[in-house]
């Protein structure tokens, strides 16, 4: 065997600067596959646990996104900016495309045509809007008001898309055991219509505004109906 035919083998600079390059790759490679991996299991703890915050301004569109798509999804996304973007453009089309749709459930297609193409943040009724087309089932709560968007044809109490607005007006994505669902269906206002959060005073009577201000933990003693629908309108809007 001669020297020039163990050249490969040998450690001359060449052969080295070969090997360090092919090294060098696969360990990117490498770090790439475990950052992945990180990033899958912290994504299915989060899932697990009992809360989740979501640090974007528009907080109610990654909701969406979320539910739709899954927490791993959203952990995989590089630039938030322009993925909001697209998804907002992407939907604005498919709001038109369901105009009749949103006719039949009383949602106002331009309203919600205008949050997802120049507002900054979106509301409960394009996000009621957008479960609707995607058909699933979302719960908001906010201090003892539930909003139920239920568009799939499972059950409330399974639902697993519960948003809980906090304190300071910022929204935690939270789990919740079919008990508890069940309880505070029966204990909390419903708003079934998101559009619509109450009726107009002449609606109802004075028994019906009793045992909504009791839902709400409001002081309904000796209080006139006027009086009582006013009270009620305020903590629903505040």
């Amino acid at each position: 065997m001669s020297i020039i035919s163990l050249d490969p083998y040998m450690f001359t600079k060449n052969n080295l600067n070969k090997y360090y390059f092919l090294s060098e790759d696969s360990f990117k490679n490498l770090n790439y596959k475990v950052e992945l991996s990180k990033k899958l299991i912290n994504s299915k703890k989060i899932n697990e646990n009992k809360n989740f915050s979501i640090h974007q301004d528009d907080q109610l569109f990654w909701a969406f996104y979320i539910f739709k798509n899954g927490y791993e999804e959203y952990h995989l996304i590089n630039n938030f900016f322009i993925m909001e973007k697209n998804i907002k453009i992407e939907n604005v089309i498919k709001i038109r495309e369901n105009r009749d749709l949103l006719k039949a459930n009383k949602i106002v297609k331009s309203a919600v045509e205008n949050e997802l193409a120049n507002e900054k943040t979106i509301s409960l009724i394009t996000l009621n809007a957008l479960a609707l087309i995607y058909k699933l089932n979302i719960l908001y709560i906010k201090k003892r008001i539930i909003y139920v968007m239920n568009y799939d044809d499972d059950a409330v109490i399974n639902c697993k898309n519960i948003i809980e607005e906090t304190t300071n007006k910022n929204i935690d994505l939270i789990s919740m055991d079919k008990e508890i669902i069940n309880q505070i269906l029966d204990d909390y206002y419903i708003v079934n219509n998101v559009s619509k959060p109450i009726n107009a005073l002449s609606y109802y009577k004075v028994n019906d505004l009793i045992n909504i201000g009791k839902k709400l933990n409001l002081d309904i003693s000796n209080k006139k109906k006027q009086i009582l629908y006013t009270e009620i309108v305020n903590f629903i809007n505040n």
